[in-house]
């Protein structure tokens, strides 16, 4: 069920990722002349700020999963 879902998604991944790679080029050049850095440095910092913002709402919504539920998360 899961593999036919995500074959059905995939055609809307796609334009997603092609219509999001000019919005990615300008964050991108944004990045470079905010910390004034070289384009390797930007791509970097923008990796590791994914972790972080993936890492904050996992966290989040662990947390208030466990709240609401009132299962500890430990």
């Amino acid at each position: 069920m899961i593999y036919g879902f995500m074959q059905f998604v995939r055609p809307i991944r796609l334009a997603s990722a092609i219509g999001m790679s000019k919005i990615s080029a300008k964050y991108l050049v944004i990045t470079q002349n905010r910390l004034n850095c070289s384009r390797k440095v930007a791509i970097a910092v923008q990796y590791m700020m994914g972790w972080v913002i993936d890492g904050s709402l996992i966290l989040f919504g662990v947390s208030l999963s466990s709240l609401l539920t009132g299962v500890p998360i430990f």
